[in-house]
């Protein structure tokens, strides 16, 4: 199955430059470096040019394996996500295929 997953980054007024510092060690380039590689290996995903916000499109089994690897990465609880679950254009081809026989029959 296929999702289309965006994060958005919560930005913290009272985060010191320091303070950033240390979570970009610690949080933002290990998720990034997983993102990376998860992204590499299937060819789709990034971030947004100038943005903290990305994109992947996740292939995987169900939607907790999802909710999963998103946990899994150390800067998740910082970011907002959006998971939107996607159709293939192979079987949208076939339902609407159906919808338009059902159509051309009811006429």
């Amino acid at each position: 199955m296929l999702y289309l997953v965006t994060g958005e980054w919560i930005e913290d007024p009272t985060e010191t430059a320091e303070g950033f510092a240390t979570i970009w060690e610690q949080m933002i380039r290990p998720s990034l470096e997983i993102l990376s590689k998860t992204a590499d290996d299937k060819k789709t995903g990034g971030v947004f040019a100038g943005q903290r916000m990305g994109v992947i499109i996740l292939d995987v089994s169900s939607h907790e394996e999802v909710g999963s690897f998103l946990a899994s990465l150390p800067f998740w609880s910082r970011l907002k996500w959006d998971v939107t679950p996607l159709e293939s254009y192979r079987s949208a081809i076939t339902r609407d295929s159906k919808a338009m026989e059902n159509l051309k029959s009811a006429k």
